[in-house]
């Protein structure tokens, strides 16, 4: 979904939806198959938009962007508190809608009634981001509510099964770093030639390095660990020497000077058979939920373990 909402009236306030409403004038006419207009609804902007409208209750007005309920604006109370919920959708549209005309976004940054900046997750539902503000526009986070959103991290099983893995193989990863410096002084570059992509981690993955991955999978043991023999630690030295590859050609890019640490390239290679030999059987990732009213949010926060 995507539309120039630039000729739009904003709506960011009872005030201003109130301002708005009084003063557009009920749209009575329609083309003819069209929806009519509600006598409580007007329009943001031209009155054949009728997916950009606001809509008067009781004692609020609606914010809406075709179906969805952007925003609702509830009137001042007596002492100049006010409530507002606000409503996220992730369309190119919705998103430019929050931003311009409603004045909300994905991340709201505000500011409580004592002073620390705290970020509120909107939610995908409605009713769901429930916000009380002060008269001086201060969130009140003892009547505010916001759906309850949760990180992901590393299960303990799969922990465990990494520093299986990782003792497994201590041998050949010892090794292959005692290769690192060597590879590096010499400019080496593999078999599997130039990364396509080398400012994004593992983006341009050669087809030959796809390849040996599948192979690979061949050699997994009942117990999830691999069976080393001269056919699996050829495919496993492939895989450590396409890591320094990438690595290479990634500092090359990032015009990067420091030598390669050895650590970090086995680091890199463990991460890559996390994928290779599957855990269908391992829970990977478990959701530990996060405290409402966050200072800060992770990257890979979600609404729902």
């Amino acid at each position: 979904m995507f539309a120039n909402i630039g000729n739009l009236y904003g709506a960011r306030s009872y005030e201003q939806c109130l301002n708005h409403y009084e003063r557009t004038p009920w749209p009575k006419t329609r083309r003819q198959g069209s929806q009519p207009w509600d006598f409580n609804q007007r329009p943001l902007g031209d009155k054949r938009q009728r997916h950009y409208r606001i809509v008067k209750g009781n004692d609020f007005f609606d914010v809406y962007l075709y179906h969805t309920r952007m925003a609702r604006f509830y009137a001042p109370m007596p002492d100049g508190s006010y409530c507002v919920e606000y409503t996220r959708h992730d369309s190119t549209t919705s998103s430019q809608f929050m931003w311009r005309i409603v004045g909300s976004a994905k991340e709201m940054k505000l500011t409580t009634v004592s002073g620390l900046a705290v970020i509120v997750p909107v939610s995908y539902e409605a009713g769901k981001t429930r916000l009380w503000f002060t008269a001086n526009h201060r969130l009140d986070i003892s009547r505010s509510e916001h759906q309850q959103v949760y990180k992901l991290v590393t299960s303990d099983e799969m922990k465990a099964w990494r520093r299986e893995l990782k003792q497994h193989l201590s041998v050949f990863t010892e090794m292959m770093e005692i290769t690192v410096p060597a590879l590096e002084i010499a400019g080496f570059e593999s078999k599997y030639g130039i990364w396509r992509h080398p400012g994004k981690p593992w983006a341009g993955m050669p087809f030959d390095v796809a390849n040996t991955v599948r192979l690979l999978q061949d050699f997994v043991g009942p117990d999830r660990m691999l069976v080393l023999n001269d056919t699996s630690v050829t495919h496993l030295r492939s895989i450590y020497e396409a890591c320094v590859s990438f690595r290479l050609a990634q500092k090359d890019y990032q015009q990067d000077t420091t030598p390669l640490i050895p650590a970090n390239i086995t680091r890199s290679f463990l991460r890559q058979l996390d994928g290779i030999l599957g855990h269908k059987s391992i829970r990977t990732r478990k959701a530990v939920p996060l405290p409402m009213f966050p200072t800060s949010l992770p990257r890979n926060w979600m609404f729902r373990p």
